[in-house]
């Protein structure tokens, strides 16, 4: 992730996306990277967070780096994203996040706010880096989402992968792709995937996806030994309650209903929001 002080932050430029317009059809269940005819830019894009830096005292700095809209109202990123590089949330904090969207010509199309409401247990070895946050508005109601599966090492090893994500130097939104990835194995120890395609600040939680479009994995950053390596959702999904979660934020959806989850903290559902797709 890069990180920069607070004298030196630059403001994009963000297109609103507050004026409620007539929403799209969607069928209930939204649709995967397969099937959505939505940009891909709609559904993995920057996280922005402003954390203590480890080692700096009192200094904060801005945490840039990506997420993707696992169901109608979930995004899915790093544990180190969301809360910096402390193990456990620090309960004085505001740890919210922003997320921002969409390819635009000269700037993301949207800017969302989001809070995390289930998170695994970071350590310096890798365990569980990730972080589930519920956001405003309810994006993938119209534009869709990607399936997170769980892939054994054996499956991830018999096909190609895609890295996507947005790099730290892009500011409208623009996708980068490492295509005919190959998961390289489990690293010893640390429950993560190493893999060939390479990481680069700012890509912590860029979407790696299969043949078919689903979700198998999301970057976490660079081993020692400087192969990149990822969180599995083989390893989020293994997690009864992470896995609940997400399940019931599609049954709400289908059934026309708020999920009925709430977040640490007791965060309230925000409601329900659309808004046209561009054409």
């Amino acid at each position: 992730m890069l990180r920069q002080g607070l004298l030196v932050v630059f403001v994009l430029p963000i297109t609103s996306l507050g004026a409620a317009q007539p929403s799209p059809s969607v069928e209930p269940g939204g649709c995967n990277a397969a099937a959505c005819t939505s940009p891909l830019s709609y559904k993995i894009g920057r996280v922005e967070t402003n954390n203590m830096v480890p080692g700096e005292g009192d200094q904060r700095g801005i945490s840039r780096a990506n997420g993707v809209i696992i169901s109608p109202c979930l995004m899915i990123t790093n544990h180190h994203v969301v809360f910096g590089g402390g193990n456990s949330p620090d309960p004085r904090e505001d740890h919210s996040i922003s997320f921002f969207f969409g390819e635009g010509i000269s700037a993301f199309k949207w800017k969302l706010n989001g809070v995390p409401i289930y998170w695994g247990r970071h350590t310096v070895q890798g365990a569980k880096d990730f972080a589930l946050v519920r956001l405003d508005k309810c994006p993938g109601k119209t534009v869709g989402w990607i399936e997170p599966v769980a892939e054994t090492q054996i499956q991830l090893r018999a096909h190609d992968l895609t890295m996507i994500g947005i790099p730290s130097s892009a500011t409208r939104g623009e996708l980068s792709f490492q295509r005919k990835c190959k998961s390289l194995g489990e690293y010893p120890g640390l429950g993560t995937m190493k893999q060939s395609c390479s990481s680069a600040p700012g890509l912590s939680g860029a979407a790696l996806i299969n043949e078919a479009g689903e979700l198998v994995a999301i970057n976490k950053g660079v081993l020692p030994d400087g192969t990149a390596h990822s969180v599995t959702m083989a390893e989020v999904l293994a997690d009864s309650r992470a896995r609940a979660i997400i399940e019931q934020d599609k049954r709400a959806f289908a059934a026309g209903v708020e999920p009925p989850y709430k977040a640490s903290g007791e965060l309230s559902p925000t409601g329900t929001f659309s808004y046209q797709i561009p054409q």
